[in-house]
């Protein structure tokens, strides 16, 4: 029998670029994060309703945001026949504006405020 020889494999260096290429390169996006970060520090770093809105609602909307857009998608996806790209769409436009609905109700009503969320008396402003 004939003994196969094994051919040598050509291997590739891990990167295309040079050294000096990945440094600079490297440096570049290190700078334009610090510079994203800096300005969203500048023009967003302010009170405004919105913010104090979400902000007061946080925990009800982080406790109540998960279960609806698993019923969302679960209902989207197997009572439909919408292409993925549509249900994705559908299920973060529903999911937003249900989570919304939801924790507010949940906010008011004192009973269920007090089992879901542990708030017991919501404070007057």
């Amino acid at each position: 029998m004939a003994k196969y020889k094994r051919q040598k494999v050509k291997r590739y260096r891990r990167s295309f670029y040079s050294r000096g290429t990945r440094i600079k390169k490297g440096i570049g996006i290190v700078v334009l994060v610090l510079a994203v970060l800096g300005n969203a520090r500048y023009y967003l770093h302010q009170e405004r309703a919105v913010s104090r809105f979400f902000t007061q609602r946080s925990y009800a909307l982080y406790v109540v945001h998960y279960p609806v857009l698993l019923l969302t998608a679960l209902l989207l996806t197997e009572r439909t026949t919408l292409p993925a790209a549509l249900t994705y769409l559908l299920t973060l436009l529903i999911g937003f504006g249900a989570t919304l609905g939801l924790s507010e109700i949940i906010r008011r009503i004192p009973g269920i405020r007090w089992l879901v969320l542990g708030i017991r008396k919501e404070k007057k402003a």
